[in-house]
């Protein structure tokens, strides 16, 4: 704590360069205290003992069990049984291929997700080949062909069908050609540069129509303008217009959002889990449908 002026502008450093490569030994060198504890404390052992937890139905695999850190509450343990430490007889590659886990240097840093991986008694390695959890971004089909058996990614190959806009969109249209009745929710959608011509002529036919672009592979807000009728609008690469919800449904005047989280943990056969809560995002400024409105940030 007393560290802590001293120290934010080298947190800023780690927060813009989107890496926290050492970030760890920055805290423990400075003596930086969590809530006022060292970080061994505050995180627990990061040399815990490796849990698992026995499958549900009989011929199911047993899956990894995710330890909670110390300070949040503990979870039902019990179908939870310790992974034995090695001991000199056993085959130590093996073992070591459990407890290894790996992060693309490209990956953006999850600090939840590294704390909990070390928590369950995994290590981080960069050089081993032989993990058994790759954590990073998307990965090529040819990349995916060299995995062992043991190995996981934190991606379903072509889950960017899903998680890009352009990609997405061409599903949903597919469906609109085949299902026309059932898919009027969705607002009339133009990717460009393919679209430029039509998305320029529905612009000319409805000078008075709002619409909004967004990056195909972006996220978190970054890239997004409402275009308005003067707005110049450049034919690039790489951005979906699509025509803007100028009636979305409020809540005593102010624009949300619903977040839930699911958890797929297979497409064939489909197997997703809901989780109980989710969470809602308000607007913190009333909406209203004018070009002074909606070039507010809080809107």
């Amino acid at each position: 704590e007393a560290h802590l002026d001293s120290t934010r502008n080298i947190l800023n450093i780690y927060y813009e360069k989107r890496s926290f490569v050492g970030f760890e030994d920055f805290i423990r060198s400075n003596k930086i205290l969590l809530r006022g504890q060292p970080i061994e404390e505050f995180y627990g052992s990061f040399e815990g003992p490796l849990f698992y937890c026995e499958p549900v139905f009989k011929g199911r695999p047993a899956t990894i069990f995710f330890r909670n850190p110390e300070y949040n509450p503990l979870r039902d343990y019990s179908r939870v049984k310790i992974l034995n430490p090695p001991s000199q007889d056993d085959d130590e590659d093996e073992d070591q291929k459990l407890r290894c886990f790996k992060m693309a240097d490209n990956a953006h840093y999850y600090g939840c997700v590294h704390t909990i991986l070390k928590l369950s008694g995994f290590k981080q390695t960069s050089e081993r080949p032989d993990w058994s959890l790759f954590f990073g971004g998307y990965m090529k089909l040819e990349g995916l062909k060299n995995f062992g058996p043991f190995q996981k990614f934190n991606h379903f190959p072509g889950n960017w069908c899903l998680g890009r806009k352009d990609h997405l969109w061409k599903i949903l249209y597919s469906s609109i050609q085949q299902y026309p009745d059932h898919y009027q929710f969705c607002p009339a959608t133009f990717l460009l540069p393919q679209d430029w011509m039509e998305f320029s002529k529905t612009r000319e036919r409805n000078p008075k129509k709002l619409f909004i672009l967004k990056p195909t592979d972006s996220c978190s807000g970054r890239g997004i303008k409402v275009l308005k009728k003067n707005t110049h609008v450049q034919n690039k690469c790489g951005y979906v217009v699509s025509e803007y919800i100028t009636q979305p449904h409020l809540i005593s005047k102010l624009k949300y959002d619903l977040r839930i989280y699911v958890a797929v943990t297979s497409f064939n056969p489909l197997r997703a889990y809901l989780y109980k809560n989710g969470m809602v995002r308000f607007a913190t400024q009333p909406y209203e449908n004018t070009s002074k409105s909606l070039s507010k940030k809080y809107v």
